[in-house]
């Protein structure tokens, strides 16, 4: 599992318009999921995004917005 922000997101476009999540695969090596929206209850932006590439890199990319978040974040794998 990869939880690059585990919290309450609103991805409706009654929290910000736009907000959705986006998936883009420049090439055959990589694909990138990109979250934008509010926190639900008091309208703080998120915007990050997590990149998955074929070599097993997981690299995760926070913009602007995200204060006064308590996330879980994290990466876990089968045992």
């Amino acid at each position: 599992m990869i939880a690059g922000m585990w919290d309450d997101l609103d991805l409706s476009d009654r929290g910000i318009p736009g907000a959705d999540v986006y998936v883009v695969q420049p090439d055959g090596t990589h694909i990138i999921f990109r979250w934008l929206g509010v926190q639900f209850g008091d309208g703080t932006p998120i915007n990050f995004e997590i990149e998955l590439r074929a070599d097993g890199v997981v690299t995760t990319r926070y913009g602007d917005g995200n204060v006064n978040l308590l996330p879980v974040v994290g990466i876990s794998g089968v045992a």
